[in-house]
């Protein structure tokens, strides 16, 4: 039950407000609080008080009171969100309008606020690339600029900044891509062709590319060296998404010849991003040869039956030497910490 006395008060200060007379409104709802401070309306008419004279940090407290005040009253969401979009915290405003909107969808305020917020964050980002864009074309980084404005496009396509800042960009990146690939080898090709189809989601593809590069590098006595680390790794990410899990398995390259190392944990104080990306790639591939043990027993279960642990198909093949660990040759250089298995 309100107090009889907090509600006079706030009386009080709604007529202030109608007035137009902010501050004196603002004191009468802080004396209301200061005697019962659990009503959310005292705070929220103190918030539109404070956006009225332009003040949206007291405004963001306010706003923050009546959400504590109560967790349900939803125009405190809104209250909040609006002084943080004054403030122009961006992703705190829609932070705000989706806590509201998770006690009450329907809101149309907060759905329209949100969808103006995000319109924004959209145009900053956008604005950010263009500045980084115009940055790189000054250091003379075309590729990286080209890529930039890319990205720009894709979050907002026909943009006429975008548009001429790739006129003048694009023409030179092509130019640089042809002379690039000219000089690019056999199995080099057939590794940005695998790369180009793995993007556009035709993993089938990209394993046929994927595999001519690795025959190619074979037969160059290369089948060791980082652009094959890198084949293997992106051929196994495709087996992995049409779950061909026998397909992740067959590495041959992890499949020592004659002696057997393993990967040990890093050293202690080594930072994990310290290693070469041929050295992650060996250890991503890793990571996929665990998922498919775990994933190749189920994959090959009747989809319709769950059938108990003891019953589940195991893999033909023996895996016990591979242990806890993931064999590879001891001639990848990739690989620095690796130890022989004794």
């Amino acid at each position: 039950m309100p107090n009889p006395q907090a509600e006079k008060i706030k009386a009080e200060g709604n007529a202030f407000f109608k007035g137009g007379q902010y501050q004196q409104a603002i004191d009468k709802y802080l004396a209301a609080t200061a005697i019962d401070a659990s009503v959310p309306a005292y705070w929220s008419n103190m918030a539109a008080c404070y956006e009225k004279i332009g003040d949206y940090e007291k405004m963001a407290d306010a706003g923050r009171s009546c959400v504590k005040a109560d967790k349900n009253f939803v125009k405190g969401y809104f209250r909040l969100a609006t002084a943080l979009k004054g403030l122009d915290d961006l992703q705190g405003c829609v932070k705000a309008l989706e806590s509201g909107l998770a006690i009450q969808s329907s809101n149309p305020d907060l759905k329209r606020m949100k969808k103006e917020v995000t319109e924004l964050q959209r145009g900053d980002q956008v604005a950010a690339y263009c500045r980084k864009a115009e940055e790189q074309m000054g250091n003379g980084d075309i590729a990286g600029a080209f890529k930039t404005l890319e990205l720009a496009s894709r979050l907002d396509a026909g943009n006429p900044d975008i548009e001429r800042m790739m006129a003048k960009v694009k023409p030179k990146y092509e130019k640089m891509e042809t002379a690039r690939k000219a000089g690019l080898s056999g199995s080099e090709v057939h590794k940005e062709k695998g790369d180009e189809k793995y993007k556009a989601a035709d993993f089938e593809g990209a394993v046929d590319e994927y595999t001519k590069c690795i025959e190619d590098l074979k037969k160059e006595g290369k089948e060791l060296s980082p652009l094959a680390v890198k084949a293997h790794s992106n051929r196994a990410a495709c087996y992995k998404q049409i779950s061909n899990f026998d397909g992740v398995i067959e590495g041959k390259y992890l499949e020592s010849q004659s002696e057997t190392v393993f990967f040990p944990a890093r050293s202690l104080g080594q930072s994990p991003f310290s290693s070469s990306h041929t050295e992650l790639s060996c250890l991503f591939v890793s990571s996929l040869l665990l998922f498919a043990q775990i994933a190749l027993p189920f994959s090959r279960s009747t989809p319709t039956t769950l059938r108990p642990s003891s019953a589940v198909r195991r893999p033909s093949r023996d895996w016990s030497a591979t242990a806890s660990h993931f064999r590879m040759s001891s001639k990848c250089s990739a690989c620095p910490t690796t130890r022989s298995a004794r």
